[in-house]
């Protein structure tokens, strides 16, 4: 999932980060502190789920939720500010916002919310923008063209999202992909390797020698224009 965080605060930006995180597993996180330059992301790239403060250097968040909307009315947007006026939360809500979230915030309240409002947005990003639907296990390119992977190669995908960081042997590999039938190490190499390349190369599944293989998936944290 591609996340967006528009804020100058650097402490609660980094405390919005921290609560998606905790709800979104392998979200890739953008965090700027300046609404000129979060429009020109908003425009070249494409976001699930967006947080906008309201008064920020640049363009308000309230302009940039309307920008965010008319570019992608399915993007899940919330305002997370202190300025707290009847017209300021009427106007969020008019724009299409799923909350307004009132500052001074609880970690525990943002996780709430992110669990309510993103229940049915369920998609883990890999490295270089595939994504994987929770859900349903479809795949897509960042394109959001979907991928078809070959039986075996899907099946190894399964087995891996399902060991998100842990250490798979190649014997629970063989157990579940070929359903206990006595295949090679070499076989087993081979389609993974075969399933890297069918996932543009993706760096996230790594050999762990003597042990296995573990798919490595981390949030990605990108910081710009921030202040403290």
């Amino acid at each position: 999932m591609n996340v967006l965080i528009v804020e100058d605060d650097i402490d609660i930006a980094q405390s919005i980060g921290y609560g998606v995180e905790q709800v979104l597993k392998g979200a890739e996180i953008t965090i700027s502190g300046d609404g000129d330059n979060a429009k020109g992301k908003i425009i070249t790239t494409s976001y699930d789920l967006c947080f906008f403060d309201i008064n920020i250097p640049g363009a308000n968040g309230l302009e940039l939720v309307k920008s965010t909307k008319e570019k992608n009315k399915n993007t899940i947007a919330f305002v997370v500010s202190g300025q707290t006026s009847h017209n300021n939360i009427n106007k969020s809500y008019d724009l299409g916002v799923a909350d307004f979230i009132k500052k001074p915030f609880t970690i525990r309240e943002l996780v709430y919310k992110l669990k309510h409002h993103c229940k049915t947005s369920k998609l883990l990003t890999l490295d270089n923008k595939i994504k994987y639907n929770m859900d349903d296990g479809k795949i897509f390119n960042f394109k959001n063209e979907e991928i078809v992977l070959p039986n075996i190669e899907y099946r190894l995908l399964s087995l891996f999202i399902t060991n998100i960081n842990k250490i798979v042997d190649v014997e629970e590999i063989i157990n579940f992909v070929w359903k206990n039938n006595k295949v090679s190490e070499t076989t087993v190499r081979k389609h993974i390797h075969k399933l890297k390349k069918l996932l543009f190369n993706t760096k996230c599944i790594k050999n762990i020698r003597g042990s296995g293989y573990i798919f490595k998936i981390r949030a990605s944290l990108k910081t710009t224009h921030l202040t403290k």
